[in-house]
Order: C-alpha cells, then sequence, then structure tokens
C-alpha cells in the first residue's frame, strides 16, 4: 500500500531516507519506508491483526472502529476487517505455493482463575455469599474465556 507523504516523511527521515519532494514516489524508498512501518505498528499493537488494521486506518481510525464495533473503512471505502482478511489469505497462498503449511497464530494466553487451592494448609475457596464460591464462579468464568480464546486460535494454558 503506498504510504501517504504525512507518514512517509517522518519515517524516510528516521531511516535515513531521501526526504525530498518526489522521494516518495521511489519504489525502493517507500517499499523500505512501508516495510519499517508497518512491522513498527504491528510491534506498537502486539498483533498482527491489529497493526494492519492500524496500517490501513491509522490508530485513530482503528481505535474508533474497534470502540464503535464498525467497519472502519479508508478513503476508499476498503473495510478494515476485509484488508486484514485479504493479507492473511495472500501470505497463506504464497505459503502453500512455496511448500510451506499455512501460517498459525502464535499467541499463548495463561488463565490462573484464581483460589480454589492449598495455602498454608488449607483449602482457600476465596469469598463466600449464601451458596456462591469465588473460586467456583472464578473458574467458571475462566473456563468461558477458554473456550472463547480456543475458538479465535489462541492457545490456552490453565493453572
Amino acid at each position: 500500500m503506498q504510504l501517504k507523504d504525512f507518514v512517509y516523511q517522518p519515517v524516510a527521515k528516521f531511516l535515513g531516507l531521501d526526504t525530498s519532494t518526489n522521494a516518495i514516489f521511489d519504489i525502493d524508498n517507500n517499499i523500505a519506508a512501508g516495510t519499517y512501518y508497518l512491522h513498527y505498528k504491528i510491534r506498537t499493537w502486539g498483533r498482527e491483526e491489529t497493526g494492519l488494521g492500524a496500517y490501513l486506518l491509522g490508530d485513530t481510525g482503528l481505535l474508533q472502529a474497534l470502540w464503535n464495533e464498525s467497519e472502519g473503512r479508508d478513503s476508499i471505502g476498503t473495510t478494515y476487517q476485509k484488508y486484514i482478511q485479504k493479507i492473511m489469505d495472500t501470505r497463506n497462498e504464497f505459503r502453500s505455493y512455496i511448500g510451506l503449511p499455512p501460517y498459525e497464530s502464535k499467541i499463548s494466553i495463561y488463565i490462573s482463575p484464581g483460589h480454589g487451592t492449598y495455602d498454608n494448609g488449607y483449602y482457600d475457596m476465596g469469598a463466600i455469599v449464601g451458596n456462591y464460591y469465588e473460586s467456583v464462579i472464578n473458574l467458571a468464568i475462566s473456563l468461558k474465556l477458554k473456550e472463547i480464546l480456543e475458538s479465535k486460535g489462541v492457545k490456552v494454558y490453565m493453572a
């Protein structure tokens, strides 16, 4: 995707690339700046999907789309969900072409529900109100969260 001048200029300056008026149209400069900028967005947002969304919409545009649970569109009407999916699909097509398996997310989450453990020789159930035990509620919430995350392809470990 072609970087806009207001994005290209500071990135190019940081990378020591040409920042003259028409430098943005130089393919090598634009690819170098765009590659760094995409890497920066993925690193900043912590996940490829959100980094790609921020690359397309900008940080504020992505935050607005996520906050409003909207489709979030760029200046030519591309929704960030379709943009991200297209890139992920293209990556897997390329991997298949060169004989590699589809990319799998490397996200792992460790969930520790808390309470319901032996501590100093006695069983700690946490708070108890009537027939409600904090340890039972924490475990139920953790198991539901585990189910949701695993349905999204995340590896979940439970304590």
